[in-house]
């Protein structure tokens, strides 16, 4: 993943290591995709306030699919269970035309089932998973090691943060509220 101003370079470690972790996103794009209102408020609100522009926002996974093909986004915040089209199938249409643009898949439902469920019949598995209800900190963690898939970007820990996302929105106790998910 580039970093935008780099001028198409990818992040080198030493990028990582003496660029704060916020900074690492700001100015990359996002698309999110979610069935419920509230949740797409939040994640857009969330999102933004790391930094990214949020560049489509879609009700269902075809919807998602139509705006990546229009313009490409650094990331992509999908919801698992939609209506028209779901998350695995608009993911499995995505990577089939672009496997280099990470997919986070943000569920209600984190647990090993889910998991389990989430590679698709064509192969394709989302770069991560989160939970609706996680904390700022695990959305920034997330969207910092998919900037370059880096297995050596150092783990944050509780505080880590705390001077650059004081001010981001809280996830957890309204992610649970509105779950009208469909099957």
């Amino acid at each position: 993943m580039k970093m935008p101003g780099t001028h198409g370079k990818p992040l080198s470690q030493e990028d990582h290591v003496s660029t704060p972790p916020i900074e690492i996103i700001r100015g990359m794009s996002i698309i999110i995709a979610d069935d419920q209102e509230m949740q797409r408020r939040r994640l857009v609100k969330l999102y933004e306030s790391l930094g990214l522009n949020v560049i489509g926002v879609a009700k269902n996974g075809l919807e998602a699919v139509k705006m990546v093909s229009k313009t490409p986004p650094d990331f992509i915040s999908m919801d698992v269970l939609m209506p028209v089209m779901h998350g695995i199938e608009a993911m499995d249409c995505i990577k089939e035309k672009d496997e280099a643009i990470p997919i986070i898949m943000v569920t209600a439902y984190p647990d090993l089932e889910t998991l389990s469920q989430l590679k698709s019949p064509k192969g394709f598995a989302p770069d991560a998973l989160i939970a609706k209800g996680d904390r700022k900190e695990a959305y920034l963690q997330v969207l910092i090691a998919l900037t370059d898939n880096s297995p050596s970007l150092p783990q944050l820990e509780d505080g880590d943060l705390d001077g650059e996302i004081s001010e981001l929105p809280d996830m957890g106790d309204e992610a649970e509220e509105g779950q009208d998910h469909v099957s």
